[in-house]
């Protein structure tokens, strides 16, 4: 419990703790008047769904995650009114399903449980290999069909959705939802030597493509694998550091990676680098989304912020040398020219770090979920007019 407050008469007493709800109590019985669940912790995904009418959200209880369960929600984006409200007692939820059904979370021996938000109850178990909850990746396709993860292990493993409508209904799922196998389609062997990076399914769900660093270098690579037959497609060497954000161009011609100091750009077909973009502050978990015609790069700082004061230094060969202040922060998402890198406009909203970007199905809405606990919906057609450099 963080903050106390007495009511005036000093009947009612009033508490507020990291795991987010408002408590007041009686002060002569100790009994409980009431709760208020609104005030919670970070946004940690949001998915909106096929008729752009509503907006799933899952939120976490504090920045330190507690015993308090996560919560999983679903909003009328045209009113902001919340529909529903789930209280999943779950252990580092990862991901979301597209549709919000069904809520990835990782389990201590490394096997992976989906769980069906309308049930609480697991719908599969995914067999991986994972004992360290660092350095762990988890992607769904788009379309919902795919699962990629990668753990400490170094391996890829991929999970298809190739059940039939027939094994849905018999599984007691509606006939859109998926059904994963335990064991992975795939399996992508990567060097122990490397550390692991972001993974990211095309659009078409035909590729994933996989970063990783070879240890204490900048020799990182991107690798694309053909989802159909596992085959490795290319490898791309880029020169950098290790990258924690990867996604592709909806029209599938450019990757977007990034890393705490700085944002690329490449074709996605030859590896040549397009672009450079050089946020103003340094930030690990970037977050990155494209456009919906690809011509917009949309990236927002995903974890703690540093700042640098004026005359800061920075070598050569990159780093910064002098002035370093650390921040917890973020807020700002900005959109990048995706031909060239520059810097198109910078959009303030969020008070803390924002976690992730996603685009409504008819193109026109940006939803932002932060730190702060709230989530934004923007006017795509007005920020992306805004040239305010």
């Amino acid at each position: 419990v963080h903050a106390l407050a007495f009511s005036p008469d000093g009947k009612t007493l009033l508490t507020a703790s990291e795991s987010g709800p408002l408590h007041a109590w009686d002060t002569t019985t100790g009994n409980q008047r009431f709760t208020i669940t609104e005030h919670i912790g970070p946004v940690l995904t949001l998915t909106l769904s096929e008729t752009d009418s509503t907006l799933t959200s899952i939120n976490s209880p504090g920045e330190i995650w507690l015993a308090s369960p996560f919560q999983h929600r679903r909003w009328d984006i045209r009113t902001g009114d919340r529909l529903s409200t789930v209280s999943l007692a779950l252990d580092y939820p990862s991901e979301i399903s597209p549709d919000g059904s069904t809520v990835l979370t990782d389990r201590p021996d490394g096997a992976l449980d989906l769980w069906d938000t309308h049930t609480k109850r697991i719908r599969s178990r995914l067999k991986a290999n994972q004992k360290d909850m660092s350095g762990r990746y988890i992607v769904f396709s788009l379309d919902g069909k795919m699962l990629a993860y990668i753990g400490d292990d170094r391996a890829i493993y991929m999970w298809k959705n190739n059940q039939s409508a027939w094994r849905r209904f018999f599984a007691g799922l509606p006939l859109g939802r998926s059904l994963f196998a335990s064991d992975p389609h795939f399996k992508f062997k990567r060097r122990k030597t490397e550390s692991t990076g972001a993974l990211t399914f095309s659009r078409d769900g035909k590729i994933l493509a996989h970063t990783g660093t070879l240890l204490k270098t900048v020799n990182t690579i991107i690798q694309l694998y053909s989802t159909e037959t596992g085959e490795t497609l290319s490898i791309f060497k880029v020169f950098t550091e290790r990258l924690d954000a990867l996604v592709f161009s909806p029209d599938g011609k450019k990757l977007a990676g990034g890393n705490q100091e700085t944002i690329y750009l490449w074709d996605a077909s030859t590896g040549a680098q397009l672009a450079v973009c050089t946020p103003e502050r340094l930030g690990p978990k970037r977050t990155l989304v494209f456009s919906p015609d690809s011509s917009i790069l949309i990236s927002a700082v995903g974890g703690t912020v540093v700042e640098f004061p004026p005359g800061t230094v920075r070598g050569r060969r990159g780093g910064w040398i002098t002035g370093a202040t650390s921040i917890y922060g973020g807020g700002p998402i900005q959109l990048w020219d995706a031909r060239n890198g520059n810097l198109l406009s910078m959009h303030r909203g969020h008070t803390d770090h924002v976690k992730t970007l996603a685009f409504s199905k008819d193109e026109r809405t940006l939803a932002t979920g932060s730190a702060d606990g709230t989530i934004l919906l923007w006017d795509w057609e007005t920020l992306k007019k805004v040239n305010n450099r």
